[in-house]
């Protein structure tokens, strides 16, 4: 009989860290490598505020296949990232943002699988990669705890699962297949936690 997935966030009794523990990639990109890249126009957001101060990255497993610095944009007002991506058909583009040549602990649900010559995004309508961060917090009050929703993804982006909660423990049922997932929990108050989770 399967059991039930217990998920217990401690960090919601000590400071939490519910973010990727993805620091630390090669941020050199070799070019030379591949014979096809592709084009993506997009605006980098922080907890869906766009943020101008990050440099994105795009990656195949741990090999870096091309970085992007904000460029404004007067005639639209906005900051866009334009980013060549090399690479093979069919390889996975995960990304990652830094500040100032330092890897941050962040996550995002959004990755694409690689086209050869396709150009993803526009100037007038660009893609939006939103990074969730972390924002430490010693505990969560009662109401906070009162009408949760817990929204599962598989690490690709796919909707799993939505599962309304009130109050702890939160256990997810049925029992997603193997593999690693992402838990966003919006609290009452609307703010939002993410927890990385691995089914084995």
């Amino acid at each position: 009989m399967k059991q039930r997935i217990l998920i217990i966030l401690l960090g919601w009794l000590l400071p939490v860290s519910l973010v990727a523990q993805n620091t630390g990639h090669d941020w050199t990109v070799n070019s030379s490598a591949y014979d096809f890249n592709m084009t993506l126009i997009v605006q980098v957001q922080q907890n869906g505020e766009l943020n101008p101060a990050f440099e994105l990255g795009a990656f195949c497993a741990e090999e870096c296949r091309g970085t992007a610095q904000a460029q404004f944009e007067s005639a639209l007002d906005t900051y866009l990232w334009y980013l060549v991506i090399h690479g093979n058909y069919g390889d996975v583009i995960h990304f990652f943002v830094r500040k100032d040549g330092v890897e941050l602990e962040a996550e995002t649900l959004y990755n694409l699988v690689f086209t050869p010559n396709e150009m993803i995004g526009s100037p007038l309508n660009p893609e939006i990669i939103d990074f969730i961060f972390d924002e430490p917090t010693a505990c969560v009050s009662y109401e906070d705890a009162q009408d949760m929703v817990a929204e599962v993804y598989s690490i690709d982006g796919h909707w799993v699962q939505t599962k309304r909660l009130n109050g702890f423990p939160i256990t997810l049922d049925p029992i997603p297949v193997a593999g690693i997932y992402v838990v966003k929990i919006t609290l009452g108050s609307g703010k939002v936690l993410t927890e990385k989770i691995v089914v084995k």
